[in-house]
């Protein structure tokens, strides 16, 4: 509860960084290879790959294969990354949730 406002605003500069496209190439390509590694680590599983199958069907979103997925991974731009951060950091109206005992802390 003592780090609350502290990590509040370090995740709010994040945000406000990648807003204004401050994310560089080499992060975003560090990144990308970071998910694909976890989602092929994610489907060794014969369970994960049934759960993955069954979220493609529960949300009505056409089947990927892997390598379909991989590429759309691949195609991220640092644009589409600041697009996406602008959405979520807006200074005129922000937005915390905390789950836990009230201890009085304001963000």
């Amino acid at each position: 509860p003592e780090w609350a406002n502290r990590i509040v605003e370090v995740i709010r500069e994040e945000y406000r960084v990648l807003a204004e496209g401050g994310l560089d190439r080499e992060e975003l390509e560090r990144t990308k290879e970071q998910v694909k590694g976890q989602v092929m680590l994610s489907l060794e599983s014969t369970g994960s790959r049934l759960y993955r199958l069954a979220g493609f069907a529960l949300h009505e979103e056409p089947f990927l294969s892997l390598d379909e997925l991989l590429a759309r991974l691949d195609a991220v731009t640092r644009d589409e990354i600041a697009e996406l951060a602008a959405e979520f950091y807006a200074p005129a109206r922000p937005f915390v949730l905390r789950l836990g005992p009230d201890s009085g802390a304001r963000a």
